[in-house]
């Protein structure tokens, strides 16, 4: 039925987006500063845990998995409830509780030298679930034909966070080894805490008219439009743990270059990707063709992982690996929470980008804990060939998206 109403009364779209008002751009910009923080403290793990975490106190391989993916599985439970609460109580309230448990979990894990007290911390880091807060946050503040470049935005800046995290993260850790990035992270989430109550003193209210009921299931959980959404993101985060959980490992094989120098493969990577992203937005916006952009990148990440499996020990072929899998991935970074919000009722967007969230961390616990089992038992290529099977997966479950519908501001 939601499918229906979104598809048959969208809003109407200027085929030129209007500019941004002097309040989207404050907003974006510091929306998009406390997530990069946030994502930070999660990036600069990605290229050195299983280098350090394999050394701590009762490690094993699966362990190591567990507290890498921990993380995804707490954020995957508690984003979609902490997304309901800020349609209840505002997102302000619900941020800044969320970045005091990332903070706590930080504490955590940078006092421990035991598994058991890193997947402690990994686990309370997690419990801070407010990616879904701050994407419903964006939609609230943006109008829709604005979204999608708002989203993309935002989905660069955690592209630019990565890159940058990479280099951090390996500088960090040689110097001060894992606990230095947990102590960093701690620093950010007080950080961004600052910069929430300076930058955005006064956030839209959306909670007056919202109520557990029929009408809110119906939009939210039992929408059978978004799930095509819920398990894309899900599928595309598992493999990007389980990629991540592995290239550590990989670079130094193949490449020949130790921990403290991965940045020197990353980031060059990425800014390629990025001169590929930017006009690939563009295009999709002017043209109306997030959906086809969305169901594009799916299916090269499909091929290239697949190319991996067989590749990925010859320099050449992983590093065009790497570059097609950080562009397809960060494109749909930006288009999928997109299409998300645009199927959605504008009351129900925390809720709604709750469930998101949740699908997406949950996708990170799975393909972490995943990854540990599968290359403690097989090998890269295998761990290679079975995320290139999950991007298969999705990518036919994209052809049951019906349209890049515009949810509206009212019932």
């Amino acid at each position: 039925m939601i499918g229906r109403i979104l598809i048959n009364e969208p809003i109407a779209v200027n085929s030129m987006a209007s500019h941004f008002s002097s309040q989207e751009w404050r907003g974006i910009v510091a929306i998009a500063f406390v997530l990069a923080c946030r994502m930070l403290g999660f990036f600069m793990i990605l290229p050195v845990f299983i280098v350090y975490a394999e050394h701590y106190q009762s490690a094993t391989l699966p362990l190591v998995g567990l507290a890498f993916g921990i993380y995804g599985l707490t954020q995957g439970l508690l984003q979609f409830p902490f997304g309901m609460l800020s349609d209840r109580f505002g997102r302000k309230r619900m941020i800044n509780i969320g970045l005091s448990l990332s903070a706590l979990g930080s504490l955590i894990a940078a006092l421990t030298g035991n598994i058991y007290g890193l997947i402690l911390g990994r686990a309370v880091q997690g419990s801070g679930a407010i990616g879904s807060i701050l994407m419903a946050l964006v939609a609230d503040m943006t109008t829709p034909e604005n979204r999608v470049r708002a989203m993309a935005i935002v989905g660069a800046t955690i592209g630019l966070s990565f890159a940058l995290a990479i280099i951090i993260g390996s500088a960090v850790s040689g110097w001060f080894g894992l606990q230095g990035i947990f102590w960093l992270t701690l620093a950010l989430s007080l950080l961004s805490m600052l910069v929430l109550q300076l930058s955005i003193p006064h956030l839209p209210k959306t909670g007056a008219s919202f109520v557990l009921n029929h009408h809110w299931l119906q939009h939210t959980l039992l929408n059978k439009t978004l799930w095509p959404f819920l398990s894309g993101i899900m599928i595309q985060h598992a493999i990007f743990a389980g990629c991540f959980f592995i290239l550590p490992i990989v670079l130094q094989t193949t490449l020949q270059l130790s921990e403290p120098h991965h940045w020197l493969v990353y980031t060059p990577l990425f800014l390629g990707a990025l001169l590929i992203i930017a006009p690939t937005i563009v295009y999709a916006q002017r043209q109306h063709r997030t959906l086809q952009v969305t169901r594009l990148a799916a299916a090269v990440i499909g091929a290239t992982l697949f190319m991996l499996s067989m590749g990925y020990q010859q320099p050449v072929w992983l590093c065009l690996g790497l570059l097609l899998y950080l562009t397809s991935f960060t494109l749909l970074e930006a288009t999928l929470p997109t299409l998300t919000a645009n199927h959605s009722l504008r009351q129900y967007y925390g809720s709604t980008m709750g469930l998101f969230s949740s699908s997406q961390f949950l996708g990170i616990f799975i393909g972490g804990t995943l990854a540990g089992w599968l290359y403690s038992e097989f090998t890269a290529s295998r761990l290679f060939f079975t995320c290139a099977m999950m991007a298969a997966l999705w990518f036919g479950i994209s052809f049951l998206i019906k349209g890049e519908a515009h949810g509206t501001g009212h019932q």
